[in-house]
């Protein structure tokens, strides 16, 4: 017996080494599989499962405030104040001598100088010690320096054109500043027409529609019987009230 009991110790002490060695790899491989059960233990039981927290990612908060969409930049049309339409008309019907067309000063004053509210373009009380520039009133001194598009100033853009183009006197002055004589006009052509366009656009590019137009105007005009200084009257017109010029 003595020697049985001496070969098991030995028998033991021989394998000891090698069940430590497994317990401890059981240990290292079981262990992190039962703290990752046991961590629901401390999640909070009014939470859903991972993978319903992860599907609510999409859902929307009502505690949280959308922001305002941006609208795309856009680019303002600008328009040529009050000013520059007078200096246009100023130009246009003063002939090299100095000769104004008739009412000049009257029709640029009532229809575009004291018109700063519908044309645009603040007056200066410090510069006008009479204040004709604000039209008896500093209020002016507030309009903006341009104004957008709108009917009105477009009407009072009209009534001077056809005010001083219905006179004899400002249709010459007018066609002598494109190098026409009122007394031996010839038929309209692209080259003719090109200095009438820039009494107003001030421009060297006419474009071809614009051309065209005008062309088709005098083939309208000839077929009524309209004599020359007509046509031309009316090329004028289409020229003077048609509103692009005044784009800046």
């Amino acid at each position: 017996m003595n020697l049985e009991k001496e070969l098991l110790l030995k028998l033991l002490n021989k394998v000891t080494p090698y069940i430590k060695y497994s317990l401890l790899t059981l240990l290292v491989v079981v262990s992190p599989i039962f703290l990752f059960q046991n961590c629901s233990q401390f999640a909070d039981p009014n939470e859903g499962s991972t993978s319903s927290r992860l599907g609510s990612v999409a859902e929307p908060d009502p505690n949280h405030v959308a922001e305002a969409e941006l609208a795309p930049p856009s680019k303002q049309i600008r328009l040529a104040n009050r000013r520059y339409m007078m200096s246009i008309f100023t130009d246009v019907f003063t002939s090299d001598d100095g000769t104004k067309a008739p009412n000049l000063g009257s029709l640029t004053f009532n229809w575009a100088e004291k018109r700063g509210a519908q044309i645009g373009g603040g007056c200066d009380v410090n510069d006008s010690l009479s204040l004709i520039d604000c039209a008896n009133d500093s209020n002016g001194a507030n309009f903006p320096i341009h104004n957008d598009s709108n009917a009105v100033r477009e009407s009072f853009k009209i009534q001077m054109c056809e005010e001083l183009l219905g006179t004899a006197t400002g249709l010459q002055i007018a066609l002598s500043k494109a190098s026409l004589d009122i007394n031996a006009l010839p038929d309209a052509t692209a080259t003719n027409i090109r200095p009438i366009y820039e009494l107003f656009y001030r421009t060297n590019e006419v474009p071809p529609y614009f051309i065209q137009t005008l062309l088709q105007l005098q083939t309208d005009l000839k077929a009524k019987g309209e004599p020359a200084k007509e046509i031309w009257r009316g090329i004028l017109l289409v020229t003077c009230e048609s509103p692009e010029w005044q784009l800046l």
